[in-house]
């Protein structure tokens, strides 16, 4: 391009632009280019992030056809502001087509958008409400689809003003900005300002060790904060094209390129290429989706964490006290206004602990560091505290709690409309409609020589031993057509037989829809004419598919049999088609061929349970742990593998929860059945005259409502839940066990109603969920798990009890590091405020031995007591320091303190060595008061220690972490030497002025002893059994709204409205309902069936037991 210009302008914000422009070549017809490069980081002063949807970011270009561009931006925009966009060229007005997340489009010239968390919504004036902006993937049919052949350069440029480009930028937060993040919380703020103090005293001993031990803590934070999906093969094919269906981007995912993905193979038909049509790009994608979810997570706020920084509140009000009274009382004593601001601020350090960070950081390093041991990662200690509040634990099932694949049980065969003896070994079974189908109704290709494909697909082909074969497309001399793939026994070669040799092409494939619930093929066996279609799906919808007189009259109990001990149950039909030509078999409708099956039989698969998912289920449930299974899979299966590992317990009663739309206006009805309520033994069913009977034994059960009932339901019921009764939902949310068929969105919108609660998956799709969980936990080391906090490297749930273990453990101390830290600055306090009294205080070196030497050591050493290894109690550790147990503990203990620190204070004057303190020749803190009140308080630091050092049932004996122990028994040694008898190097470092004779230094130490076992008695007899033990709920603090809701159901005696008429099913269409059907079938139901059943009459459908008879 010969014709470049550069310059710059201004423009009205005050900023300067770069551009370059392209001259138009008369010669050849090019457009306009132009490129804008911002010199400064925004255009905007406030709203760089927020417009980038709108506004070119740096080293965007722009193609336009000619003339201009306009668009114009509020000038204070910011956060959740509107963005206004005109777009002219030439001077004319043009529209752009806009789809919206409702279906809906919008066709305008000009638009108002907000930006929020990465994604645009659009005002629409008809509804007067912002819609979030979709692609093309909403409102859109398949012909649209079809039709695309992409747009013009003035399309492309106002799609791109308002879409933005298609990239995903992650932000990486850099050392500088982590290092910020962390200084500026409140505790480090204070942490300088307690710095600066302490250099203006010249106590420099204290404020070095607060700042190593600081840097030690913000460093390893942040390198935490620093500090990933298996895929299996999937055949894609082209979407059909047909005017009355939209598309669908779950339903339609077999004919969808996700962003990612890694194409190894492709096959077309002779010289035709593939098109493919964006419809969706950025954060619009799946994967932006994800990324989303990770950068804008749910908040997670921890009651601890909260209740931490309204503590140092009520710990600010004592210091303003103390420093009100200090001012006050020296001001009276002429003391200089410099000694008493520096005084009066150094009472201020003393009652809040700078040391606080640090020492809670070090006891969570230490549980990081146990857990690593054990293989589980940790990327953000501050979680496992909150895993000790956990009381309810979310599980994903394949893969977290089965095995990722299935294994083949066996199949029953059908022969004469009755079923066979179940065949466990596939590969004797005979030649016959049900082999011919096995190994051929499934969507398995050949890559490097492997046969790949859905695991199940998979699994079913293989216990058969047939051989899988992908010949050239342009072979069709065997089958006068192209296959897409041929299989064959293993005794069969084409080299030896000269006769016809037993093969299957598979000619054309219908893919597996989790809505249709089935899968087809159109096959032909070679040396022949016709066409069979086999058919693979859910037995309720190859049933309703099937002819009458085709499906064994006990087809329903052998197999709710099945389903009931946790097997997969997949069905079988086939049929053939006598007039279809080669022509037609690429574009027949698959509502045309997936009808009038003849039934084959049953093909069974075991999902197998981890080993550990049963022990892991039972030690959770004992501990009073609810536990919920979050599925995409089938409500039956899910109910069945929940039965099976425990998470449904014998003795409770299931309640499905349905709700029905049927596309009206009118609301949704949702309906509370039992599950199982028509055991298998009371339904038989008998064929006469071409009339399907379906009898019912006299039900005896009255419609009570069981008082140990829990809800299971699928993601429908669940959305529709959610968007017409969020009241029912939370209420459902609390009771549910099993929920199924739910999608990623929906299983974080379900951890969001819990929120407290563990959850714990190994698949992309649990994404959202686990980050929007209090703890999620990660059984998968692909990029999904940088979405949880936790990461296992053992791919079973037996790190979940650990997590919890190691939660309880962690929380425990840090209330116990917490409690002390607090208790050690209030007693120090004390001690301040009573020689204050006198114009004396603790000299520097007496403030940095028990600073150093006592606090210090002791809480760098308290984390170190390992998580208790018993059983997992009922109740977990207390989150909320406000509640009564914590600060009874404390008061209690500290009313000890300021007792023995003021008998010692005034019992020493008593002695006739004593003599006053003088503080106007002041040279020394030393001073018999100052001697007594430190002296007493040595031991009261030890006892602190020890009585919030808390064993079971969440931490082991204190006597099990040696070093806490070694270090206490060490400064109770020293402490008792520096009492009694101190060498004079002791006396002089640490300004002593020790009492005469040993009767009083004697008195001292026993005081000592004496507030160690008071303080004992007191926090393990009156705090944990007489308050804990006796007043649980008086001592709790606040419940979640999880509790308080489930407790409130227990009262409800009318709730929830179960009743014996079951959900009708919607109907289904006429065009998927044989016209002779329609004519020949007719439902005969006995009156005994009133109020049980919706159904009666053609085009209708009904429920039995959990199994759908549809389209008959």
């Amino acid at each position: 391009y010969p014709h470049l210009r550069e310059g710059r302008v201004g423009n009205k914000f005050g900023k300067t632009l770069q551009y370059t422009t392209l001259d138009r070549d008369t010669n050849l017809d090019l457009p306009v280019i132009v490129s804008l490069v911002y010199c400064e980081s925004s255009v905007l002063d406030h709203a760089a992030t927020e417009v980038e949807m709108i506004l070119t970011s740096s080293n965007r270009t722009w193609v336009i056809s000619n003339s201009r561009i306009e668009v114009s931006v509020k000038d204070a925009a910011k956060r959740g502001d509107l963005v206004n966009v005109n777009h002219s060229l030439n001077g004319v007005k043009n529209t752009l087509k806009f789809r919206l997340a409702t279906g809906s489009s919008l066709e305008l010239e000009e638009f108002r958008a907000v930006s929020i968390k990465k994604l645009l919504y659009v005002w629409d004036e008809v509804s007067q409400s912002f819609i979030k902006l979709a692609g093309l993937d909403k409102g859109v049919s398949t012909v649209e689809l079809h039709g695309y052949n992409g747009f013009d350069t003035h399309q492309q440029f106002l799609r791109q003003v308002v879409y933005g480009n298609n990239e995903i930028i992650a932000p990486v937060e850099s050392i500088l900005k982590l290092l910020l993040l962390e200084i500026f919380t409140p505790f480090y703020i204070f942490l300088i300002f307690t710095l600066c103090v302490w250099m203006s005293e010249n106590y420099y001993y204290y404020t070095v060790a607060i700042i190593i031990m600081t840097v030690f803590g913000v460093s390893s934070s942040i390198l935490q904060t620093r500090t990933v999906r298996e895929c299996v093969p999937v055949t894609k094919t082209p979407i059909p094209c047909q005017a009355a269906v939209m598309f669908d981007s779950r339903e339609d995912a077999h004919h969808t390129l996700f962003c990612g993905t890694k194409v190894i193979q492709t096959r077309t038909h002779g010289s035709t290429l593939v098109k493919a049509v964006v419809i969706r790009t950025g954060y619009m994608t799946a994967k932006g989706s994800l990324v989303r979810s990770i950068l804008y997570p749910p908040p997670a706020d921890f009651k601890f964490d909260q209740d931490s920084y309204k503590f140092i509140g009520v710990l600010a009000i004592i210091a303003a006290m103390g420093l009100i009274y200090t001012v006050i009382m020296k001001s009276e004593k002429g003391i200089s206004p410099s000694d008493i601001a520096i005084k009066a601020l150094d009472i201020i350090t003393i009652v809040i602990p700078p040391a606080l960070p640090a020492a809670m950081t070090v006891g969570k390093l230490y549980a990081q560091n146990r857990l690593k041991a054990l293989n589980i990662f940790c990327m953000n200690s501050r979680v496992i505290n909150v895993c000790g509040s956990i009381n309810c634990v979310c599980f994903d099932k394949t893969g977290t709690l089965t095995e990722d694949g299935l294994d083949m049980w066996g199949v029953i065969p059908i022969e004469s409309n009755q079923f066979k003896s179940p065949l466990r070994d596939v590969s004797q079974l005979s030649l016959g409609p049900l082999l011919f189908g096995m190994v051929s109704c499934h969507s398995n290709t050949i890559i490097d020589n492997k046969v790949s494909g859905d695991p199940l697909d998979i699994k079913m082909f293989e216990s058969t031993r047939w051989i899988l074969e992908e010949p050239e497309f342009t072979d069709t001399s065997r089958y006068g057509i192209h296959v897409c793939s041929v299989v064959r026994p293993p005794e069969s070669s084409l080299a030896h037989n000269t006769e016809v040799p037993m093969e299957i092409g598979i000619v054309h494939q219908y893919q597996f829809s989790s809505t249709l619930q089935r899968m087809s093929v159109i096959t032909r066996v070679l040396g022949t004419q016709e066409f069979i279609v086999f058919c693979k799906g859910s037995p309720e919808m190859i049933i309703s598919l099937s002819l009458p007189h085709t499906v064994p009259p006990d087809v329903l109990s052998i197999l709710e049999n099945y389903t009931e001990k946790g097997y997969r149950v997949i069905a079988l039909g086939m049929r053939t088609l006598d007039d279809l030509s080669f022509s037609n078999v690429e574009d027949i409708k698959r509502e045309d061929v997936e009808k009038q099956l003849k039934f084959l039989g049953l093909v069974v698969l075991e999902n197998r349970l981890k080993p550990e998912t049963k022990g892991v289920i039972s030690i959770l449930r004992k501990a009073d742990i609810n536990v919920v299974m979050i599925t995409g899979d089938n409500i039956l299966t899910a109910l069945s593998v929940a039965r099976e590992c425990g998470i449904i317990q014998s003795g409770e009663q299931i309640i499905d929860v349905s709700v029905v739309d049927d596309d009206s206006e009118k609301v949704p009805e949702v309906y509370f059945t039992h599950s199982g309520r028509f055991k298998p033994q009371e339904v038989s069913s008998e064929i006469s005259n071409g009339q399907m009977k379906l009898l019912f034994d006299k039900d005896p059960e009255s419609i009570n409502i069981p008082s140990n009932y829990r809800f299971a339901l699928t993601g429908k019921s669940w959305q529709l839940l959610k968007e017409h009764f969020p009241e029912v939902l939370q209420r459902v949310a609390v009771k549910g066990v099993v929920f199924a068929r739910m999608s990623s969105d929906q299983k974080q919108q379900l951890v969001q109603e819990y929120q407290e609660l563990a959850m714990c998956g190994d698949g992309a799709n649990d994404c959202g969920a686990l980050k929007a969980a209090h703890a999620g936990i990660s059984l998968s080391e692909a990029e999904s798990s940088v979405a949880s906090p936790f990461t296992s490297r053992e791919p079973n749930i037996s790190c979940v009890p650990i997590v919890i273990r190691e939660g309880r453990a962690a929380l425990s101390t840090s209330f116990g590091i917490f409690k002390f830290m607090v208790a050690y600055s209030l007693t120090e306090f004390l001690s301040a405020i009573i020689l204050y009294n006198i114009e004396s205080n603790l000299s520097d070196l007496e403030f940095l031995f028990i600073d150093i030497c006592l606090i210090v050591n002791f809480a760098f050493f308290y984390g170190k007591t390992e998580a208790y290894s018993g059983p997992l109690v009922k109740t977990p550790p207390l989150s909320s320091l406000l509640s009564l147990a914590p600060m009874l503990s404390l008061t209690l203990q500290l009313l000890v303190n300021i007792l023995f620190q003021g008998i010692c204070f005034h019992l020493v004057r008593l002695y006739p060595w004593y003599h006053a303190f003088n503080y106007e020749s002041l040279t020394s803190y030393a001073c018999y008061e100052n001697y007594a009140v430190f002296c007493v308080s040595l031991f009261q630091y030890i006892t602190l220690a020890v009585v919030f050092s808390e064993g079971a049932p969440y931490r082991k004996p204190i006597y099990t972490n040696k070093t806490l122990t070694i270090s206490l028994m060490a400064m109770t040694l020293i402490s008792i030497y520096i009492t009694v008898y101190p060498a004079q190097w002791v006396i002089r470092w640490l300004e002593l002025k020790v009492a005469e004779g040993y009767g009083f230094r004697i008195i001292t130490v026993a005081i000592g002893f004496a507030g160690f076992f008071l303080g004992i008695f007191l926090e393990r007899f009156f705090v944990k059994y007489a308050l804990l033990s006796k007043f649980p709920k008086l001592s709790s603090g606040p419940k979640i709204k999880y509790e308080k809701l489930k407790e409130e159901l227990v009262n409800y005696t009318d709730w929830p409205p179960i009743t014996s008429k079951l959900p009708p099913m919607l109907p289904t269409p006429a065009s998927e309902i044989p016209p002779e059907l329609l004519t020949e079938i007719q439902f005969q139901i006995s009156n005994e069936l009133e109020g049980r059943c919706i159904g009666g009459v053609e085009n209708e459908s009904f429920e039995i037991d959990e199994i759908n008879i549809t389209k008959l």
